[in-house]
């Protein structure tokens, strides 16, 4: 569309629900952008949960060493409710690299009842896809959920997608957005030897 072609554009459910995001984040709003100070500790990573994605499992932690070496990370491990919460209420980021949202570890319900401060990235498949619930109601899905717990921000996947390609966005993603006290930029790192396992 013409009108918007040189804006910024979002969809939001409602004004009052803008309003509630605005003052949950204000303290931490500048000039309209969510700032969150980087630190050692300010993401936890939860990868492969449900164990059966092993070839993904071995890129990200090639990957999460080489970038992200000071965040907490679970591989291969289903999470307690606890963890996953705690990684949504106490941290900055969760960086979630499994099947789906991550709701079969903690539920979208127990989400809405938490207080989100972390920014949650949902590199699954169908992560954020919206379900139609009939009738003349607006489709549904965890955004919804995450938004009512006032996360600042959600980052996931509207269908299927494969995990050679969903690992390389991931990547590129975090270390164009994160910074990474590593001495050498993803950009030399030789995408192809990672995609096999590799870094060397």
């Amino acid at each position: 569309m013409e009108i918007i072609k040189n804006h910024p554009v979002t969809r939001l459910q409602s004004l009052h629900l803008v309003y509630a995001l605005f003052k949950e984040h204000e303290d931490t709003i500048v000039e309209g952008c969510k700032i969150i100070k980087a630190k050692e500790d300010m993401g936890i990573c939860i990868v492969n949960p449900s164990d059966n994605l092993h070839k993904m499992a071995k890129r990200m932690k090639l990957f999460i060493d080489f970038w992200l070496p000071q965040w907490r990370s679970y591989y291969d491990t289903k999470p307690s409710e606890e963890i996953f919460e705690d990684a949504l209420v106490n941290h900055d980021i969760l960086m979630y690299n499994g099947h789906g949202s991550g709701t079969q570890y903690l539920s979208g319900e127990n989400i809405e009842k938490t207080k989100v401060k972390s920014t949650a990235l949902l590199f699954g498949c169908n992560s954020m896809k919206l379900l139609m619930i009939g009738g003349k109601y607006p489709p549904y899905g965890i955004a919804n959920q995450y938004l009512i717990a006032c996360s600042p921000c959600l980052l996931g996947m509207l269908w299927e997608v494969t995990d050679v390609d969903i690992d390389k966005m991931t990547a590129v993603f975090v270390s164009n957005w994160i910074p990474s006290t590593s001495e050498k930029s993803w950009a030399e790192v030789d995408i192809n030897r990672w995609t096999y396992g590799s870094l060397s």
